[in-house]
């Protein structure tokens, strides 16, 4: 057994032994674990603001680190686990600071800066780590989107990339930017989940490496599918992996379907709950938008006499730049409640100032869970790692870019072994 494998049974078994610390969230407010650790419990809502900000500086994979050393007080193998993950990650690469590519001049027009590092970081971890044989003549990028990954991937590797993207308006952007820079770069309007269309079959046939560049959920998962059947290398970088068409994930490897974990939408998201991209004026938006849902759930609950949480509707931003009540009145019509109220009489201030309380309460309740996020993630890539191993394939999990550039910054590099 790999040791990719190994790692993943020990983190399969310390997440379900656990899993009323991560799968219960405290914002719906109907918590049961606090009766079985009750020190974890009375210690985590004690946390100063001090203590608390340590947890939720900007440099979120510090404050992660952070976090789990606090909660490993509490958790027994926590720290232990979390040590393991980390070394899974092959350094051999380094971090994107001087790669080996490096981008043409003009050929970075329109590319974000961020985008910008995350693609060399790639190229540059492609490079480095490759386990892929040979000259790499022909690529399929999957969701290519304006084809940023899939220029720099032509130029670098000398090789023609074609670029299954689903949005048409997107690939004509993109075709047309790669006829400016005379790159060998084809796109193909095409919707993944369907059978590829004759032409673009014939067009990609004998690729000798499929890549994706934060394919988000069942869009990268389709790639690695496919790509394992047609017996070809892949580089995949996943992302958004709550984003899939079945309601709970199914399991791609034999050993994730043997699991006793049952993972829903909610749960998936926990992998990827962190905002390092996010600037300050949306870090304000959503603390406002969370603490206004807080408060509404409190009213639901005054008028109506329910004791537990009731499901409210996304909105338009917009609706948060009127005042509380402008919100509330709002959502009530959302919810489509029948019973009558009396607006007159409801203390709004009062009610943000319950919703105030409760919201410092969940934000630090939230952090327990927050703890199992990255051993969640690496359930995930291990899922999918342990499915290529099952497939004959050679792998390994680099990191292709820091944490500040991108939170999914893990690459699957998978060769596939005795390939004729």
């Amino acid at each position: 057994m790999q040791k990719y494998q190994e790692m993943f049974l020990r983190l399969d078994g310390f997440l379900h032994r656990h899993r009323m610390l991560w799968q219960q969230v405290p914002f719906y407010g109907e918590l049961t674990w606090p009766s079985q650790h009750a020190e974890l419990y009375q210690a985590i809502l004690a946390l100063d603001e001090h203590s608390l900000s340590l947890f939720e500086q900007d440099d979120t994979a510090n404050a992660e680190i952070l976090l789990i050393k606090w909660l490993a007080d509490f958790i027994d193998g926590l720290a232990e686990i979390a040590t393991d993950i980390d070394a899974l990650h092959d350094k051999k690469g380094g971090k994107t600071a001087g790669p080996s590519y490096q981008m043409a001049k003009f050929t970075d027009v329109g590319l974000p800066g961020r985008k910008k590092q995350q693609v060399l970081g790639f190229i540059h971890q492609l490079q480095a780590d490759s386990i892929v044989d040979g000259k790499i003549g022909k690529v399929v990028d999957w969701c290519s989107g304006k084809g940023y990954l899939a220029s720099h991937l032509s130029y670098a590797l000398d090789a023609q990339v074609h670029c299954l993207e689903y949005d048409k308006s997107l690939c004509d952007k993109g075709q047309e930017q790669q006829k400016k820079q005379a790159s060998k770069v084809c796109f193909h309007h095409h919707d993944v989940f369907q059978p590829l269309p004759e032409a673009i079959k014939l067009a990609t046939q004998g690729a000798d490496l499929h890549s994706a560049l934060h394919a988000c959920g069942d869009l990268h998962i389709e790639a690695i599918k496919q790509a394992s059947q047609l017996g070809a290398d892949m580089a995949i970088a996943p992302c958004c992996y709550h984003l899939i068409r079945d309601q709970h994930y199914q399991a791609l490897s034999l050993l994730g379907k043997d699991s006793r974990l049952h993972l829903s939408k909610s749960d998936l998201r926990l992998a990827v709950l962190q905002s390092a991209t996010a600037g300050q004026r949306v870090k304000d938006l959503r603390l406002k938008e969370t603490t206004w849902r807080i408060g509404f759930d409190l009213l639901l609950r005054q008028q109506t006499g329910a004791n537990t949480y009731q499901h409210q509707a996304s909105f338009a931003k917009k609706q948060l730049a009127g005042s509380f009540l402008d919100f509330c009145q709002f959502m009530w019509q959302q919810t489509n409640q029948t019973a009558a109220i009396d607006w007159q009489t409801i203390d709004f201030t009062d009610l943000q100032n319950q919703a105030q309380l409760k919201h410092q309460q969940v934000i630090r309740l939230e952090k327990v869970r927050l703890g199992f996020r990255p051993l969640l993630e690496a359930w995930l890539i291990l899922d999918r790692a342990c499915f290529l191993i099952e497939q004959d394939y050679q792998v390994k999990l680099p990191k292709f870019c820091d944490w500040d550039v991108s939170p999914r910054n893990t690459l699957i590099l998978a060769h596939k072994l005795n390939n004729k």
